[in-house]
């Protein structure tokens, strides 16, 4: 897409310097191997704009017919969607960079529609969090694994928000079994009713695990909504699993609705808020403000970072970002707070702008002890120096976390699953 092609569908900021290249800044749900596809995404970044600027932007938006769909003001900066006649626009301004955003977010379900309301029936009186237990070991592909995540959050219905996925090696029969049915005495629930399923970035140690329960379970898992930022084919060469994903998905969660993460997004599902703090859309070209990419500094440079929000506590998912992105956030927010704080990249990523700069009472490490001994080892001393070694809760067992105004109860699971048994993903 050029910049003409643009302007034939939305009016042209009005001041700034546009780039002239528009980016194409990702595809939805479907595989842009051989180039761009119906559901991809287009972004045109806007350098030494003023905030006026954008203001006058929102007026022509509305003056032309399109209609705001989500408005907020934040301390950090702007952020607006529009729709008209099937073209839904995501924008937003930065006060610190003095730069605004325009994406054309093909594919995507805009944010009204992608909401739900709390449900009348809430059997749980509370929300409870999980970071589940993978095995951690040695990085030997084929056999075991030093990363991969995943987290669960029960909302009130019994419903849940699930976040990423272990690797193959760690998907092991024993481990997705005991996965299973830890996801169902939380819900009370055989049929496993998904609200969001929220990936990070295109790693398999975060889709793995998740891929596998959904081929597993089958039927007894209705997947709502899916939610992602997955970065251009074009621009960063993806693996090859990312259209495997896709094609699960389309199998067995056909009606899901999707959503293209961006920064400043904010809204409900059911007790829970969700907040994008970061995607890749603001990793991409920042080299008008300091940092020397082009494009990006690989994979883990396009996490989408998201705070949720439920019973008053909060978590703060950091996927595994690096440098880069910690550079962009704590120019942009300069402090963070939560009350859970995911350890970025598995305690691999020495993220100290981060990690000085949010204020977190627990630490949620998704890592092994063996690992954190050994080449994690400086990392994990620096976050237990910030944050003291007793907030410091590894991936050695499962967590459990039960939250509500009165009272937190946290419970430990021993881990169940091994080195990779050689079954089918």
């Amino acid at each position: 897409m050029t910049a003409e092609t643009l302007k034939s569908l939305i009016p042209a900021f009005p001041g700034g310097k546009p780039t002239g290249r528009i980016y194409p800044a990702g595809a939805g749900l479907m595989d842009d191997r051989e180039g761009e596809t119906k559901d991809t995404a287009y972004l045109q970044i806007i350098r030494d704009a003023e905030e006026t600027d954008f203001l006058l932007f929102c007026d022509t938006l509305d003056a032309e017919g399109f209609v705001c769909l989500f408005s907020r003001d934040a301390a950090e900066g702007l952020y607006r969607e529009y729709e008209k006649d099937g073209v839904l626009l995501y924008t937003y301004y930065i006060f610190a960079e003095r730069t605004a955003r325009v994406i054309l977010d093909n594919g995507s379900t805009p944010l009204p529609a992608f909401e739900e309301a709390p449900h009348a029936v809430t059997p749980f009186g509370n929300t409870a969090l999980m970071q589940y237990a993978l095995h951690y070991d040695k990085m030997i592909p084929g056999y075991s694994c030093d990363c991969g995540m995943l987290y669960a959050v029960r909302l009130r219905s019994g419903h849940l928000i699930l976040v990423d996925g272990g690797e193959k090696e760690q998907a092991t029969d024993a481990a997705v079994a005991d996965c299973v049915k830890k996801l169902r005495l939380l819900t009370g629930s055989k049929k496993l009713t998904v609200s969001l399923w929220y990936c990070t970035h295109p790693h398999d140690d975060h889709m793995d695990f998740f891929m596998k329960l959904l081929r597993v379970l089958g039927d007894d898992m209705e997947v709502r909504r899916v939610a992602f930022n997955f970065p251009s084919n074009r621009l960063l060469k993806l693996p090859s699993y990312i259209p495997k994903l896709k094609e699960r998905l389309k199998t067995y969660a056909p009606e899901a609705l999707f959503l293209r993460l961006h920064a400043g997004m904010r809204f409900m599902l059911e007790n829970a808020e969700v907040e994008v703090l970061h995607a890749h859309d603001d990793a991409l070209n920042p080299d008008g403000w300091d940092t020397p990419f082009d494009l990006y500094d690989g994979i883990n440079e396009t996490c989408a970072v998201v705070r949720l929000t439920f019973e008053d506590k909060s978590l703060i998912l950091l996927g595994d970002v690096g440098h880069v992105n910690a550079k962009i956030m704590m120019r942009r927010y300069k402090t963070l707070s939560c009350d859970y704080l995911q350890a970025s990249h598995h305690c691999i990523n020495r993220i100290l702008q981060v990690y000085r700069n949010t204020k977190a009472e627990t630490v949620l490490i998704p890592q092994g002890t063996y690992n954190l001994e050994r080449g994690c080892r400086r990392n994990f001393q620096t976050l237990c120096r910030i944050y003291g070694k007793k907030n410091m809760l590894n991936g050695d067992e499962t967590r459990l976390f039960f939250d509500d105004p009165v009272q937190s109860v946290r419970v430990s699971l021993p881990k169940v699953g091994s080195v990779f048994d050689g079954s089918e993903l």
